[in-house]
Order: structure tokens, then sequence, then C-alpha cells
């Protein structure tokens, strides 16, 4: 290796990394929902809007470091009390930008709702560009009676400003237990020239654009009935009853050819499947 190699491989390796980790609980009290634990440090900050006591605590997490990439990490820990509902979203879109190590960006996400709880995940988009690595791994634990709400959507770059994902890393590993079961197990990995791989008809057919939603709750069925097609996205959903019909899961996948048609498709499911509360006003912002 020359000298100057050498100074900007060391140099890589002793830049500073974003490191940051927050945390809500929260409980019910009073027939309201309150705020029981607030934990925030590094670059992860929590913020929670003026709200009626009467619906889900909302709470936006934000990445001061803005996005992240190699060896960055995130780790991010929620939990719902007893009949207390919570909804989670994201300040911005979360951007993993080019990776100069093999090492990849980190996010941890960790969820517990308890009996009759309800919990709301619904980031904005998770932007892939072009060079990044990303290892995400997401845990969820329910109780008898609860209900939940996943909304995951990614995208491969932005289109409008003509990025092209030429290649990239993306390492998914989601699990999702009820009453100690595992009831749902989602792990996705894409590696390689992401351009490519996109548009194979197993993959998105040449879409930039994705999302993914898991609704967990007794009102899965009547919410599936509702859900109708959009011709501007690709759209699949199935619905699943779970021992003995004891649960109720509704996933649907989609994909689209930007996030402004996503989001066309998108929002109008959220809007049938998160009835606890509107959509996070950050995501009209």
């Amino acid at each position: 290796m020359s000298a100057d190699l050498l100074i900007q491989d060391n140099h890589i390796k002793n830049m500073q990394r974003a490191r940051g980790h927050g945390e809500i609980i929260v409980k019910r009290s009073d027939a309201q929902n309150r705020l029981e634990r607030l934990y925030q440090e590094g670059c992860a900050r929590l913020r929670m809007p003026n709200h009626n006591k009467q619906d889900p605590i909302e709470a936006v997490m934000i990445n001061t470091s803005g996005g992240l990439t190699d060896d960055d990490h995130l780790s991010w820990k929620f939990g719902v009390e007893d009949g207390a509902e919570l909804t989670i979203t994201s300040q911005a879109c979360e951007r993993i930008y080019k990776a100069s190590r093999p090492m990849p960006a980190k996010i941890d996400v960790d969820i517990s709702v308890g009996t009759g709880g309800s919990f709301a995940w619904l980031p904005q988009e998770t932007i892939l560009f072009d060079q990044a690595r990303l290892r995400r791994t997401i845990h969820v634990e329910l109780a008898q009676g609860s209900e939940f709400l996943m909304v995951e959507p990614l995208m491969f770059g932005r289109p409008a400003m003509d990025e092209i994902v030429t290649s990239a890393s993306l390492t998914d590993t989601w699990r999702i237990y009820h009453d100690n079961q595992l009831i749902h197990a989602e792990n996705q990995k894409i590696d390689g020239p992401i351009d490519q791989i996109l548009k194979r008809n197993t993959v998105t057919s040449g879409d930039l654009a994705t999302a993914f939603i898991l609704y967990i709750g007794p009102k899965a069925e009547a919410k599936f009935e509702q859900i109708n097609h959009s011709s501007k996205a690709n759209i699949g959903k199935s619905i699943w009853q779970l021992h003995g019909g004891t649960i109720h899961k509704l996933v649907v996948r989609m994909s689209a050819a930007t996030s402004y048609e996503l989001r066309k498709s998108l929002i109008p499911i959220i809007n049938v499947l998160n009835d606890k509360n509107t959509l996070p006003k950050v995501w009209h912002s």
C-alpha cells in the first residue's frame, strides 16, 4: 500500500462514528396515556408534539447526525404497558449513505406491547444510496389482546435527482412474537448490483420504492376488506389466522416507480389500518 493510501485508510478508521440510543415507555393511568420513561443519548432524539391524552402518544425519532454510513449505530427501544397506546414516526427520511468500508450501518429496534396495548410503527422512508450498507434488526414482543401496526417504506436512491443505485447491501432481520410464540419472521438480504436486481420480475420489476405493512389485531379481517388496490402501485395482500384463529395477521407488500406514487397508495392503507390516530403530521411536512 502506498503512503497516500495508508494515510487515507488510517484517516477513515479514525473518523468519528454516529452513535445513538432512544427509549420511551408509556403507561395508562386515569384513562389517559402518560409518559413513564424517556431516555436519549448520542445522536438519537425523541420529541413528542402536544396531544390530547385520550389519543395515543405520538413520538418522533430524530437522528441529529443527518444520516448513517459504515459502522454508525442507532438503537431504539419502545415499551407500551397494559392498555396504553403509542405511535412512533420519524422526523424525515432516514438516509443511508455510501460506505467507505465493508462494515454496515446498524439500526436495532426493540418493541414490547402489553395486554390490551396498541403500538404503531410509522417511520418515513429509509433511503438507500449508492454503495450504502445497512444491517437492521427489529424485535417485537406482543401480549394477548394487543394491537400492532408496522409500516416500513424503502427507497433505492432518488429518481428525481437522477440517482442510480448500482451497488448496495441491505440485511433485514425481523422477529415478531405473540404471547412468547413466533408469529412472523422476515429475513431480507439484497446485495450487489441493485439496479439490475430490482429489474427482475421476482423482485420489483424495476420499481424503486417498496413498502412492507404488517397489522396484528382483532380487526384484521375487516381491515383486509377495506384495503383497495391502486393502479399506481403493485400491491399484494394476505390475511392469516394463527394458533386456532386466536391471532389475526394482515400482510401487505407493495412497490411503485417513485416514492410519490408509493405514498399515494400507502397513505390510504395506513389510514385504514391506523384507526387509533391520524397519520403523523411529519408525513405532510
